[in-house]
C-alpha cells in the first residue's frame, strides 16, 4: 500500500439541511395519530460475522453460520488480517480474492440462491455456474 506516512486534511466541510413549512392540516393529523398509537420506523438488522481462514489452508467450511431468520443479503469481503486489524500501513478496504476457486452458501442441504460459483482468477473473464 504504502509506506503509511500520510495525513487526512478537510479544507471544507458542509452540511446541507433542507428547512419545509409543513401544513398546519399535516401537523395536527400527525399529533391526532401519535395520541392513539406510537410511531414505528423500519430499521434493517445488519448482522457482521468475521472468520480467519489460516493462510495455508485450502478448505474453508463454517456451519450453522445464521441461526433463525436466514438473511436477505449476503456480502462476502476478503481482507488481509492486518489491514482488518488496524495496521495503518494497509487499507481495511483492499479487498483480495485470494484466489478462491469455489464458493457454495447452502440452507439445510441446499445450495443457496443458485448453484455454488466456480472461480477462475487465472482466466479474469471466467464466471462459470455448476
Amino acid at each position: 500500500m504504502g509506506n503509511g506516512d500520510y495525513k487526512v486534511v478537510f479544507d471544507h466541510i458542509s452540511l446541507f439541511v433542507r428547512k419545509v413549512r409543513v401544513n398546519p392540516g399535516v401537523l395536527i393529523g400527525h399529533a391526532k395519530a401519535l395520541e392513539k398509537a406510537t410511531t414505528k420506523y423500519p430499521i434493517d438488522r445488519v448482522v457482521c460475522k468475521v472468520f480467519s481462514i489460516p493462510q495455508s489452508s485450502y478448505s474453508f467450511i463454517q456451519n450453522n453460520v445464521f441461526s433463525g431468520q436466514m438473511p436477505k443479503r449476503l456480502v462476502l469481503a476478503c481482507v488481509d488480517n492486518d489491514a482488518f486489524n488496524g495496521n495503518y500501513k494497509k487499507s481495511p478496504f483492499e479487498f483480495n480474492h485470494y484466489y478462491m476457486n469455489f464458493l457454495g452458501v447452502y440452507v439445510d442441504g441446499q445450495p443457496m440462491p443458485h448453484q455454488p460459483l466456480e472461480l477462475d482468477f487465472e482466466k479474469i473473464t471466467t464466471l462459470e455456474r455448476t
